[in-house]
């Protein structure tokens, strides 16, 4: 009957964790959970003063104007606000509350539940610090952050860093696909990093080619890692300026070619000397074995000529291939 059925209400809202309340049109309370009294208070003294005097002052004229709100529209007044217990803690409570209405329809109370979400707020709180002390590396960073929302399939955040790279602004960039980047870089490089990275989880140098905005080539490499959050995925990542390492690779290179050619040169200058040194020798016995003035004896000394002249030609060689 209607006596169980109360009773059995009274006994549910006796034994949750949420603390029931009811009130009237103007705001006194007319039940109020037990609950309340882990916090040091009697239920029956909240009763008497009003939920409101346990409310921190900075958060009072919130509460009120949503419940002055509610009252009005005759909407719910889903509203949180913190409270201080006996022992001076400042706890989170989160108030779900609605009108209560007659037959005709004309506001006769409220009635709601207030739980406890300091927890939640903990968490929330620290979550937000974490964000602000990221953002804050990120945007004095010389690498540039980004978060790609793979759900999405766009750029959800993009660290001021990347103007100096790319010489484009954030906001330029930020909600467009990767693929369509005004940034000269071939689709077929992005796909495969997206690719790679739904497949392990996570990219690490690579390096992809682009151009500048204003026109010069630009070489960056890519880190990046995906994660979970609010039931979306995204990829965060970080993206390095490599063209100077690029251009000191190259001259690498090419000091590393010129050593090469001048190992082969030196090489090559010495059999040459050798060479030399028998057609010098040959040429001195054919000048002594002919007369004075003979053409045999002229020929001999072009010969000696030629060779003494491609000697210093090999020395030269020789000073190259030491550089």
């Amino acid at each position: 009957g209607r006596s169980d059925s109360g009773a059995r209400l009274l006994a549910l809202m006796e034994n949750t964790n949420d603390i029931p309340y009811m009130a009237t049109p103007e705001g006194r309370l007319t039940y109020f959970g037990l609950q309340f009294e882990r916090y040091g208070y009697r239920a029956q003294e909240v009763m008497e003063r009003g939920v409101m005097a346990y409310i921190v002052p900075e958060d009072r004229e919130k509460v009120a104007e949503d419940m002055a709100r509610s009252m009005a529209t005759g909407e719910e007044f889903p509203t949180v606000f913190r409270i201080r217990t006996a022992d001076g803690e400042e706890r989170w409570l989160e108030d779900q509350g609605r009108v209560r209405r007659d037959a005709a329809g004309a506001v006769i109370g409220l009635v709601g539940v207030l739980r406890d979400v300091t927890e939640r707020k903990r968490v929330e709180q620290a979550l937000r610090a974490s964000e602000e002390r990221f953002r804050g590396f990120a945007e004095q960073s010389i690498d540039a952050f980004f978060v790609y929302d793979v759900t999405s399939g766009r750029l959800d955040y993009l660290s001021p860093a990347i103007e100096g790279i790319t010489g484009y602004r954030p906001e330029e960039l930020i909600g467009l696909d990767p693929r369509t980047l005004p940034t000269g870089v071939e689709t077929s490089s992005i796909v495969g990093s997206l690719g790679q990275m739904r497949r392990s989880g996570k990219v690490e140098g690579f390096e992809l080619e682009f151009t500048r905005r204003d026109g010069s080539p630009g070489f960056v490499e890519v880190n990046a890692s995906t994660a979970e959050r609010d039931g979306r995925t995204q990829i965060l990542g970080i993206v390095r300026d490599i063209g100077e390492r690029r251009a000191l690779e190259e001259q690498l290179r090419q000091m590393q070619k010129m050593e090469a050619v001048g190992t082969l040169a030196g090489g090559i200058a010495h059999d040459f000397n050798n060479l030399l040194t028998g057609i010098l020798g040959g040429a001195s016995m054919i000048k002594h074995c002919s007369s004075t003035q003979s053409l045999v004896l002229k020929n001999a000394e072009m010969i000696e000529s030629a060779a003494l002249r491609a000697s210093k030609l090999t020395q030269q060689l020789l000073g190259f291939a030491r550089r």
